[in-house]
């Protein structure tokens, strides 16, 4: 089995930082209206929403509880629009992942900690992170499992949808509805 590092692979990941707007200081509201014309732009392109495979198929606000009561490392819902009070209660770095075409971005803002007033402006930074599909799926693999990365992952992605299947379980329980039509992509071949 070839378990190809990065170094042979050409560049794997990528990260940008920018401004949301070309002013420092934006209002809070604007800023909301911004980021998620961002995501739906992103959404127009092609880019798919890409739930973790140990997680939840939950779409919008559900999705949005789930990621600040439960998991913050879990993925936003890209096509849901947070009322302004929700995208204030959002933390800095949660993150809201795509896939198209064997390629995951992920994008996140990050605020200004020392200017919260909702009833001021505030300051935004947003990152943009875009990996190769085989660098997101060596993140899933611990630092001492890298060289023999591919065959970890098959193990590490056995567990994944028991994980998924008893946390849905757990939350169909409580009323909330899964969204049943979503599609994991496809993982890499892992025999060659």
């Amino acid at each position: 089995m070839n378990n190809s590092s990065p170094s042979e692979e050409g560049l794997t990941k990528f990260h940008i930082n920018s401004g949301l707007t070309p002013t420092d200081l934006i209002d809070h509201d604007q800023a909301r209206k911004e980021f998620i014309l961002i995501l739906k732009n992103v959404r127009k392109t092609g880019w798919n929403i890409f739930i973790n495979e140990g997680d939840p198929r939950l779409r919008g606000k559900a999705m949005l509880d789930f990621v600040l009561s439960e998991s913050p490392v879990s993925s936003m819902d890209a096509d849901y629009e947070p009322t302004f009070a929700e995208w204030m209660n959002i933390p800095s770095n949660r993150p809201w992942h795509f896939y198209a075409n064997h390629v995951y971005l992920t994008i996140s803002f990050t605020r200004e900690p020392t200017l919260l007033d909702p009833q001021r402006p505030g300051s935004y930074l947003i990152s943009y992170t875009i990996e190769s599909e085989n660098e997101h799926y060596r993140s899933y693999i611990t630092p001492k499992q890298k060289a023999q990365w591919k065959s970890a992952l098959l193990s590490h992605l056995e567990y994944l949808p028991a994980m998924r299947t008893k946390k849905e379980s757990e939350l169909r329980a409580r009323g909330i509805k899964i969204d049943e039509t979503y599609q994991d992509p496809p993982i890499p071949n892992l025999t060659e």
